[in-house]
């Protein structure tokens, strides 16, 4: 993570205690009890491993990526600030927030969180990537991962739940904006946990060229130039859990996308579907 990355992340945890001036509480001005650190500090954590299936979007030689994975999700929070760390949840990443507003059905955060990941002419940065070139990516420039500050608006109403993220991105990458929608309804089926959804993103101009567009001096014999602008994508999922045990789980997701016309003419990006498939066990501490 680059400085202005951890400046911004700091910036962020200094100034959202100041922000609950505007936030809406009840207290019982009768009862004044003593409250320990324990008692406002909440986590919750799993660990697993399975295999994963990823069709990326990127338009390379062989964009099926079929392998074993490690499965690590934790969530901590305290008072109004949390932390979540989702590897198996989609669409994932990793998001820290303070809770600005809450009410019984609203609530308001303001969120600090990773969208894009980055990529070079080897294709999307990967743990075991190799050193092999990608013809269709050979040549380009360097796009880095994006860390964004912004807003979130929840509602929540039983078993539905949907989420609308305002963002800006506060590193060296494409320092634009971006908003992501998700509307996800949880239903049970016996004793399985299922969850489904639906997902739309909508991309800056800047945003859309930075990582998909084709520079001037990026132009080879396989690229010619290209500014998708502004651009969108939409993304369905389904995830499915059955307790083996009292602490095992048996976990799957899965998660189909496209995106926009303005991106698909890209000549780095594939007009295939973008398929994301989990399936394995973990453990529940």
């Amino acid at each position: 993570m680059c400085i202005k990355q951890w400046m911004a992340i700091t910036l962020f945890l200094f100034i959202s205690p100041f922000l609950s001036v505007y936030a809406s509480e009840e207290v019982d001005q009768d009862v004044q009890e003593e409250v320990s650190f324990w008692d406002e500090f909440f986590w919750d954590a799993t660990v697993g491993a399975g295999i994963d299936f990823n069709q990326e979007i990127l338009n390379t030689q062989d964009n099926n990526q079929f392998g074993a994975f490690i499965d690590i999700n934790f969530s901590i929070e305290y008072k109004r600030f949390y932390l979540e760390v989702q590897r198996s949840t989609l669409p994932g990443g990793s998001i820290i927030g303070y809770h600005l507003w809450q009410g019984e059905q609203w609530q308001v955060d303001i969120i600090g969180a990773n969208y894009a990941l980055g990529f070079d002419e080897h294709g999307t940065y990967l743990p075991l990537q190799g050193d092999d070139y990608e013809p269709t990516l050979e040549g380009i420039h360097t796009r880095k991962d994006d860390f964004n500050i912004g807003l979130k608006l929840s509602y929540q109403f039983n078993s539905f739940l949907w989420n609308s993220e305002w963002v800006h991105d506060v590193s060296s990458s494409h320092e634009s904006w971006m908003v992501r929608n998700i509307a996800i309804k949880s239903f049970s089926g016996g004793n399985w946990d299922l969850l489904g959804g639906i997902g739309f993103d909508i991309y800056s101009a800047k945003m859309a060229n930075y990582y998909y567009g084709v520079a001037e001096d990026e132009v080879s014999d396989l690229r010619s130039a290209y500014k998708p602008g502004l651009s969108s994508s939409i993304f369905t999922q389904f995830v499915a859990e059955y307790p083996i045990s009292e602490s095992w789980v048996f976990h799957s997701a899965a998660s189909i996308g496209a995106v926009s016309k303005t991106l698909q003419k890209s000549p780095i990006v594939s007009t295939s579907p973008r398929v994301v498939v989990y399936t394995g066990v973990r453990y529940v501490f």
